[in-house]
């Protein structure tokens, strides 16, 4: 490769802080939507992305990821071929496969001995399984058919970067409408089958929370949003037509899903109804959700510019450091979460200790991303000193 074509690929690489600000934005709501969902309070999560409409946290961070998936793995294409951008993915999906283990023994470790005493902390977290059938569950657990509650994104990433992703990309590179196709006809196809998914053992839902073959479809859309971005090609990004629709679609989801939501079930009979409850299910990525939550990021991407002072600055770059740390913030988040559950479930505490481990939790996300955003400057700047 030619040293102008080094310099424009590292130019074009540039790391967007927009895209680490969201995503550590969204590791937030999630340690906050995870805890108040099992406790059963609304007290934070009012002012989450979830309480706004049919999307949450959960979509933010798959697209974003999608996103960096995208930019990364074009420049590996780029330099080194197809064999190893596989290589790179099967590596990331072995290291997380790792991770979510050894967080889920943290999290057991914290949980199951006052669960084998409050069988509201069994259910909540759902332990259940593993306390009647220790030995088929404990299997169950190795290979992730089981997991306790708030388990399913970082299972969902293991298989994207395992298996069908690369997949994906590599057809994307070969053949963009071949790709396109596939990736538009699993989704088809988990919108119409109900039993197009991956079974579970022990699930209330039998089958994959997050439905593997649906949420790809955004995972795909981030990942060909960030290749063309890597190649320098995005031109529809600054399109008026599109804020206009975007802006229109938020603002009458936000009035009839917030404002005057009793008005859909009046306008709509009960088929109708049903009908309109699986265009938001988030199981399946449903339709409206899937629009719905383009509309607000495309809203988010024209409004805002990446060379903005506010991503450099004091107040955004607690967020940024958790946004570029996403995963060690992410599985402390769980840890974090079972403690929470744990301590107010067996001491019976209220709300304003809730609110006070909302508090220290995020402030212990933010501590662990600095330290480690630290130790890997530390790091870079030892290795690109000359040796004697």
């Amino acid at each position: 490769m030619k040293s102008s074509d080094l310099f424009l690929l590292e130019k074009n690489t540039q790391r967007d802080l927009r895209i680490d600000f969201f995503r550590g934005l969204a590791l937030m709501m999630i340690l906050i939507d995870h805890v108040e969902s099992i406790l059963g309070v609304s007290l934070l999560s009012r002012f989450t992305l979830k309480s706004s409409g049919f999307c949450d946290a959960a979509e933010v961070f798959i697209f974003l990821s999608g996103y960096l998936y995208g930019r990364v793995y074009s420049r590996v294409h780029q330099k080194d071929g197809a064999v190893a951008c596989i290589k790179k993915s099967v590596r990331r999906g072995f290291g997380l496969y790792l991770a979510t283990l050894l967080t889920l023994c943290c999290c057991l470790a914290i949980s199951v001995p006052f669960a084998l005493r409050n069988d509201q902390i069994a259910q909540q977290l759902f332990l259940t399984p593993l306390l009647v059938v220790p030995v088929e569950s404990t299997f169950y657990l190795a290979d992730l058919l089981y997991t306790p509650y708030g388990f399913e994104i970082l299972r969902l990433y293991i298989l994207f970067f395992l298996i069908l992703i690369p997949s994906l990309f590599l057809l994307l590179k070969w053949d963009p409408v071949a790709a396109w196709f596939l990736s538009i006809g699993l989704y088809a196809a988990a919108q119409y089958f109900s039993w197009f998914t991956i079974p579970m053992a022990f699930s209330e839902f039998r089958s994959f929370h997050f439905n593997p073959f649906s949420w790809q479809f955004l995972f795909f859309i981030g990942l060909v949003l960030g290749a063309k971005k890597q190649r320098g090609t995005t031109h529809w990004d600054n399109s008026r037509i599109l804020a206009c629709f975007s802006l229109v679609m938020i603002l009458m989801v936000f009035y009839f899903d917030i404002v005057e939501p009793e008005i859909v079930y009046q306008i709509l009979n009960t088929k109708f109804l049903n009908l309109f409850q699986a265009m938001i299910m988030k199981q399946t990525m449903a339709p409206f959700r899937l629009i719905h939550f383009l509309a607000i990021a495309f809203c988010v991407n024209y409004l805002t510019s990446s060379k903005g002072r506010f991503w450099k600055s004091k107040w955004a770059s607690p967020l940024v450091v958790c946004g570029r740390n996403s995963l060690f913030v992410y599985c402390l988040g769980l840890v974090l979460m079972y403690l929470v559950v744990v301590l107010v479930s067996t001491f019976v505490l209220g709300n304003r200790w809730i609110l006070f481990f909302h508090l220290l939790g995020g402030g212990i996300s933010i501590l662990l991303a600095m330290a480690i955003d630290h130790h890997k400057r530390i790091k870079h700047k030892f290795m690109r000193e000359p040796t004697i």
